[in-house]
Order: C-alpha cells, then sequence, then structure tokens
C-alpha cells in the first residue's frame, strides 16, 4: 500500500496541469474563428466572457469542471459577432420616415403626404433615418425642392446629426434670411448664384429649435429594446460615440443590474468645457477614466467641437500679428519661421480637413467600414484620406503662396529672414530707396514673388 501511495504521488506530480476551468464551453460545431492560424474549429473553452481556448472537441473537453455549461451545437455554425464602431439609435425618430425613399420624387411625395395632414403653417420635420446615397439622384433634397413639393408648411429635413436642409417657409420661421453668415464650426449652403439652399451644418442649425420628441414608457426599457434588437442581429459591441450624461445613466442602470446584452464603450460629449476642465467635469458625472461595470465601460470623451472652437479663436486673429508676437517673444530664426509659419495656416487647414473628413464619413463604404469592425486608424488611413488627398493638395499649393507672402512681409518689416541669408522680402527693403532714382532692383524680387505664385498654383 505505501509502494502503490507512492507511485500515485509521482504520477500526480508528474502529470501536466489541468487547463483554467471554462464557465461555458461550445462543442461539436463549425467555430469560424477567422484565425488564419487556427480556422474552423469545432469547440471554444470561455471564462469571463473572453475566448480561453478554441480547438477540437476532445481538447477543449479538458476544461470541464464543476459548474460548467456545455453546449452541444450538433454541427451548427458559430461566427464572431459584430462590432457597429458608431451607434445612436435604432430608427430615426418620429419625423416622416424616408428610410424606404429611393428616389427624390418619393422623398418629396412622403414630406408632402405628411404636411396634407399638418395645420397650413405647421411644421413638418423627417426623421434622420436615410441618407442620400440611397435615392437614384444621388443628392440632397434642398430649398427649391422643398419649395416645390411644400410651399405652404416649414419643412425641416434631419439628415443625420450634423445637418438640416429648409424650405423657404422654414427658413423665415427660423430667423435666418439671405445676409446670413457662416459662423464658426458651421456652414450654411448656397446656390451657384448666392441664394441660400437650405442646407445648415453643424453650429449653423443652432437657431432651428425642432420639438421634443414624445416617448412614452420608461426610457431604460426603451434602450433595452433596441440593445436586445441588435443583439438579435449578432452585434455583441456597441460604441456610443458621443453621449450625455443622462443618456450615460440609463447604460449604467442596465450595466449594473446585469441587463446589457450587448459591450458598452461610451463617449462622452462635452460641450462649453475648457481642456484643462474635462477630467473633472467627467469625474462629476461618476465615470473616472478607466471606469468600467458589467459590459459598460468608458472609452474617452469626444473633443471635436471643443478643439473646432479653439481653432476658430486662433484663426479669427491676423497672422501677420501673431508672426510678430511670436518672433517679439523668441526670436527670429529659420526653423522658428517654418515652425511659426506652419501653425499659423493649420488652422486653417483644419477647418478644411474637417469638413472634407466629416462628408466622406457618412459615406457608405466608411460604414461598411466600420461595421467590419475596423477601427479609427484603419478607417483613416485607407478609407478617408484618399478621397480628400486631392482637395488638401490643391488647398496646399494655395497655402503655400500665402506662407510665402507671410514670410517676405516679415522680411520687409525686418523681421523675417536675418542676414547673412536672403529673402525676397528683405530685397525688397533694401532696394526700396531706389525707386527715388527709377531703379528696377525693387521690382525684380516683387516679381519673383508673383511669378513663384503663379507657377504652383
Amino acid at each position: 500500500m505505501a509502494l502503490l501511495a507512492t507511485l500515485t504521488l509521482g504520477i500526480a506530480a508528474c502529470s501536466p496541469p489541468a487547463p483554467d476551468p471554462a464557465d461555458l464551453i461550445v462543442r461539436n460545431g463549425l467555430v469560424h474563428t477567422l484565425d488564419d492560424q487556427l480556422g474552423t474549429v469545432a469547440a471554444l473553452a470561455i471564462r469571463g466572457g473572453r475566448v480561453v481556448a478554441a480547438g477540437p472537441d476532445d481538447e477543449i473537453v479538458r476544461h470541464r469542471a464543476t459548474g460548467t455549461v456545455v453546449i452541444d451545437l450538433g454541427g451548427r455554425a458559430v461566427v464572431p459577432g459584430l462590432t457597429d464602431n458608431h451607434f445612436h439609435a435604432l430608427g430615426g425618430g418620429p419625423g416622416v420616415d424616408l428610410s424606404g425613399a429611393r428616389t427624390m420624387a418619393e422623398v418629396l411625395g412622403a414630406i408632402s403626404a405628411r404636411a396634407a395632414d399638418t395645420e397650413p403653417g405647421g411644421l413638418v420635420v423627417t426623421n434622420s433615418n436615410w441618407h442620400e446615397g440611397q435615392l437614384a439622384e444621388q443628392r440632397l433634397p434642398l430649398r427649391d425642392d422643398l419649395d416645390r413639393a411644400v410651399p405652404a408648411h416649414a419643412v425641416v429635413v434631419v439628415r443625420g446629426g450634423h445637418e438640416f436642409i429648409l424650405n423657404s417657409a422654414a427658413l423665415e420661421r427660423f430667423g435666418i434670411g439671405e445676409d446670413a453668415v457662416s459662423p464658426p464650426g458651421g456652414r450654411i449652403g448656397r446656390y451657384g448664384d448666392g441664394r441660400l439652399n437650405g442646407e445648415l451644418v453643424d453650429r449653423a442649425k443652432d437657431p432651428v429649435r425642432l420639438p421634443a420628441a414624445e416617448e412614452e414608457g420608461d426610457p431604460a426599457e426603451r434602450l433595452l429594446g433596441q440593445l436586445a434588437a441588435m443583439s438579435a442581429l449578432g452585434v455583441t459591441s456597441l460604441r456610443i460615440p458621443g453621449g450625455s450624461p443622462q443618456q450615460f445613466a440609463l447604460y449604467r442602470q442596465l450595466a449594473e443590474e446585469d441587463r446589457l446584452p450587448v459591450r458598452i464603450e461610451f463617449l462622452f460629449r462635452v460641450r462649453g468645457v475648457a481642456p484643462e476642465d474635462v477630467r473633472t467635469t467627467v469625474e462629476s458625472w461618476g465615470a473616472a477614466p478607466g471606469f468600467s461595470t458589467g459590459l459598460l465601460s468608458v472609452g474617452g470623451v469626444k473633443l471635436d467641437t471643443g478643439l473646432s472652437r479653439f481653432n476658430d479663436a486662433f484663426i479669427s486673429m491676423p497672422n501677420i500679428m501673431l508672426g510678430l508676437v511670436v518672433i517679439a517673444a523668441i526670436g527670429s530664426t529659420i526653423p522658428i519661421l517654418i515652425v511659426t509659419a506652419g501653425c499659423i495656416y493649420a488652422t486653417v487647414v483644419f477647418r478644411i480637413a474637417r469638413a472634407l473628413a466629416l462628408d466622406v464619413m457618412v459615406s457608405d463604404f466608411v460604414e461598411a467600414a466600420k461595421g467590419r469592425g475596423e477601427g479609427l486608424g484603419w478607417v483613416i488611413r485607407k478609407e478617408i484620406l484618399p478621397n480628400i488627398a486631392m482637395p488638401l493638395a490643391t488647398d496646399f499649393g494655395l497655402r503655400l503662396v500665402f506662407i510665402i507672402l507671410f514670410t517676405s512681409s516679415l522680411s520687409f518689416l525686418g523681421l523675417g529672414v536675418q542676414p547673412p541669408h536672403s529673402d525676397w522680402g528683405s530685397m525688397v527693403r533694401e532696394n526700396l530707396q531706389g525707386l527715388a532714382y527709377g531703379s528696377l532692383a525693387p521690382i525684380a524680387p516683387a516679381i519673383a514673388i508673383a511669378t513663384l505664385t503663379i507657377s504652383i498654383n
């Protein structure tokens, strides 16, 4: 007996350790891992909501322990869950539903039908569950289109979360006249002849106050219903791209009650808060950096609007004044001039690049990439940059000319390129007195600047 006990203990000591026990094992199936090395396997072992092993049945069954749930798939398939990287809500709200429209006539017909049921002078609003890419005409319904279809009612067409399109009655209702100017961070669209075309983008939408949607029932239950519908379609993860503290509270309630059917990454949208106060503000909402509970985690803060306001404030300052302030503070060397000019003119490039990127971001191919689960970096490199490169290259030609004129102006004032280096601006200044004697020396560098300007463009 002693010998048998010794052998038993020795064998046990030499045996490999048992694998980590799994909470759930799915077996006898076709599990498509999308992993080049694993390929399709028969079984998965899952612990703590994460896959810990994938392989054949006889290997994965070793992870079974007391309390492990085992599901026999009976040969059925398992595929990775889908991730929606930009989820706001199902449906587009209670307005006119344009999701089924495929032509401009169908869009205008649906709006006209709603207007027929609305008292004269009333407001007709569409929902946002549509995109001009679904229309045969591949364009937006603009002011003149809406005026022809609905002349006696104010019409607001909601296009996503960034744009409204108004007819003439709506423009008058909300006090937007032909002399309106695009605000910082927004754009007011116009036809080629200069008339308003009804487009109000981003901050230009602010004067339009739409009636609040009347929703019945418990908000948490409505949200849970939307998430359940996404889960039924195979979506396992959602990213909320900028929400309020009130929205976060609903997700947090469901997470703490262990009722979330999908993983949620929540991004806060912060408005009217200085960059240095963002952390304190978010922490006051009970969501410090790194916060997570159950299937809910905080992914960050959406600061694009704040950056745009800072950029708008910076761009409002005269370029020469900014250049003089920098040079007076830290001196005038070629590296300083390069960095100063680059920073000053980058503000304009930021606005142009942002506007171009926002237009591309709502394209179908970008939404398809997000649906595949591609990350933000991949979408920027592969989808956005190739589609905005040509307009940015065109703007680069103009911007380079402005930089040349900027540095030449500083040199003309004696604050740009310093001796022994030369610059066209300083050459004009040094030979300026020759004009009194009929000398053409000051004109030559000026002609060189003009020639380079024309050549670049």
